[in-house]
């Protein structure tokens, strides 16, 4: 294999020195590939000459870790989860996604204080896989980026529509769109702040509703006539049996999209060896409290009959929009939609930063055009932010013909 297909093709590889407690020493990987110069633990060079800049924290790692998974899959996909599969196949769902999840975090977390590369683990499938195998899935997971972008502004619409239609579409569209290139174009902090703000919504909102939920499954409002308890799961716990089993659950695994996101922005990061292991440790907070806790509360609370699961549309098919106002409780199934629109601004942002980092990752490995492997003194790789962007925007106007 060629021993220089991670390094720049301008850069001649080197051996870092390596200072240990037991003394200087050279480190490398088994397979010749990335070497890395370490002090007291910190990684400073990681063999590959990305033109990023090293300018995030374990604070900007972790919280896009914790947030970036936390999007429309939960907020609206646990709704159909439901209404084909019932409570107990929705629940069952969210166990057996988590324990894949965090298993998966595990592995990423190790790899990325090792190899913090761009594209990350394309790069790592090319080198302990093969070259055909990072090819193709370095180019699907650029295509799940614009696409994702595209499937995002659309979304825009359908959530905005909750409160007016009057506003075309292709107005809400070009907006956001151009949300999304400003988050992008500056500089690699700028996004992460945001992203960090976006998460802080997400996760406080996650936990307000659930403690919401809880009170309402205990019957504490006005509208309700005494608790429900297991009401829903005594009636019927499984939908279709074990076909609607197998149809939820790749929706659920589809929910929890988004959280290998964090191996890419290591590629940033000033300690990764650090910050790394602190960002993977929190996924169980996620997955214990988002999903899991989150999913039974929705089980409690939601019948599986609800028409509004059946006629439902954008927002109003959430099931957290339907408890509340099945509750009485308008402000917050209002206030529950705005998070919803936050998630989608921040899953596009993400895609974006997502896109143009695997496509300079892939330039890197010869697999795309060298201008992709170039960034900007700033740290910004233009041609995949451009690239990207501009495909998942243009596409996202497909939605304007339905008018």
């Amino acid at each position: 294999m060629d021993t220089t297909s991670l390094t720049s093709p301008n850069k001649p590889q080197e051996l870092h020195p390596v200072t240990e407690p037991g003394g200087p020493k050279t480190i490398m990987s088994s397979l010749d590939k990335v070497q890395t110069k370490t002090e007291e633990g910190e990684i400073v060079d990681h063999g590959a000459d990305t033109q990023l800049h090293r300018s995030l924290g374990t604070r900007h790692l972790t919280m896009v870790a914790l947030g970036s998974a936390i999007g429309m899959g939960m907020w609206l996909g646990s709704g159909t989860s439901l209404l084909k599969g019932g409570p107990a196949s929705l629940f069952i769902g969210y166990l057996i996604s988590s324990s894949i999840l965090w298993s998966v975090s595990q592995c990423i977390g190790e790899m990325a204080v090792v190899y913090p590369l761009p594209s990350a683990f394309v790069q790592w499938t090319t080198i302990f896989i093969s070259p055909a195998a990072g090819f193709a899935l370095g180019w699907g997971y650029w295509f799940s980026y614009w696409i994702t972008i595209a499937n995002e502004l659309q979304f825009v619409v359908t959530i905005l529509n909750y409160w007016t239609d009057e506003v075309p579409k292709a107005a809400w569209i070009t907006i956001f769109w151009v949300v999304i290139i400003l988050v992008n174009i500056w500089v690699v902090k700028f996004f992460a702040e945001v992203e960090v703000v976006a998460s802080t919504i997400k996760f406080s909102w996650m936990l307000i509703a659930i403690v919401a939920l809880i009170v309402i499954t205990a019957g504490g409002v006005p509208e309700q006539q005494g608790p429900i308890g297991f009401q829903y799961w005594n009636e019927q716990p499984f939908i279709n049996g074990f076909k609607g089993f197998i149809t939820v659950l790749p929706t659920c695994v589809f929910a929890m999209a988004g959280s290998e996101n964090a191996a890419l922005v290591a590629t940033e990061v000033a300690n990764p060896r650090r910050s790394v292991p602190k960002a993977v440790t929190s996924i169980w907070l996620r997955l214990g409290l988002f999903y899991i806790l989150g999913s039974l509360m929705i089980t409690l609370t939601i019948d599986p009959k609800d028409p509004n699961l059946f006629g439902g549309f954008g927002s109003n098919a959430s099931p957290f929009v339907i408890a509340f106002k099945n509750a009485g409780i308008p402000a917050m199934a209002h206030i529950t939609n705005a998070v919803i629109f936050i998630s989608v601004i921040s899953t596009g942002s993400i895609s974006g930063y997502g896109g143009s980092r695997m496509l300079m990752g892939l330039a890197h490995v010869n697999m795309n055009f060298k201008i992709y492997g170039e960034a900007d003194k700033m740290g910004r790789p233009w041609a995949g932010y451009i690239t990207t962007i501009g495909i998942g925007g243009a596409l996202a106007y497909i939605n304007v013909s339905n008018t």
